[in-house]
């Protein structure tokens, strides 16, 4: 979870929580095994970085699992396995770099000012 503050817990009769902090991420407890914590999903975040016209590389406010970060860029998700990829997981440090390419699926330019760049992806806990 990025930032911090407020943060609303809701339990389902299934005994996942679901919470929801100031800063508008959402994370998704599952009840792991006894004497776990079990397994966070983190849907709209925004990752760390200037997203600027310039930029490729962002980090995300957790760790998270391999293969499992999904980046999305004005609502469009970008690709992260396979010869189109759009991006590459940076796993150990916590991030990724989006990828410029000239295929119709490609990133044509660097995140621009006025687009909204965001993740989700399972936390590494």
């Amino acid at each position: 979870m990025s930032g911090g503050g407020l943060i609303l817990p809701l339990r389902t009769n299934q005994g996942d929580v679901l919470t929801l902090d100031a800063n508008k991420d959402l994370q998704w407890l599952l009840p792991g095994d006894p004497g776990t914590i079990g397994t966070f999903f983190v849907f709209n975040e925004i990752p760390v970085g200037a997203v600027n016209g310039i930029n490729l590389s962002f980090r995300t406010a957790n760790k998270f699992l391999t293969g499992k970060l999904q980046v999305y860029l004005s609502g469009a998700q970008l690709t992260g396995l396979g010869s189109e990829k759009n991006f590459v997981e940076h796993v150990d440090l916590q991030g990724f770099t989006i990828i410029i390419g000239t295929s119709p699926q490609s990133v044509k330019e660097p995140p621009r000012q006025n687009e909204l760049l965001t993740v989700a992806y399972i936390r590494d806990i």
